[in-house]
């Protein structure tokens, strides 16, 4: 199987849930961009200092979330952060919610851009960033 670079506990809250106390499927990517920071900065890269300081900007340009079970109110997940590929421009995250059970719950996919502040055009992943953000690499099959 594959080792897991990063992960997070997440508690299903009251803010999360629905009146029917069932995750909104909204607040999974909050759950998701949470996981992302917190996989970040373990890996030595502040998102906050990054935007107080940096000349570079990293939205996100594409999202989606694949919601395989109902998550409840209450609910311990485990958040397990991965990078699946860098782009020339961009990164690739996968956040899977795992049940205590070991099933998943839910996969969020993430692509982050890396923008120039000044001009707004694209500009490319530094290796720096590839170095530090390395180990959260989902290593290719066979590598």
């Amino acid at each position: 199987g594959m080792m897991p670079a990063y992960e997070i506990i997440v508690v299903l809250r009251m803010p999360h849930t629905d009146a029917a106390g069932i995750l909104f499927f909204g607040k999974l990517f909050e759950l998701a961009d949470e996981a992302m920071e917190e996989a970040m900065e373990s890996c030595g890269i502040s998102p906050g200092e990054s935007l107080r300081r940096g000349t570079q900007v990293t939205p996100v340009v594409h999202a989606e979330g694949d919601y395989r079970r109902p998550m409840f109110l209450g609910s311990r997940l485990t958040a397990k952060v991965h990078i699946e590929a860098f782009g020339n421009t961009s990164l690739r995250w996968r956040i899977d919610f795992v049940e205590e059970g070991g099933d998943v719950a839910a996969t969020v996919g993430l692509i982050q851009v890396l923008v120039s502040r000044k001009n707004g055009r694209k500009i490319a992943l530094t290796q720096e960033i590839k170095e530090k953000l390395g180990p959260l690499l989902i290593s290719a099959p066979g590598a």
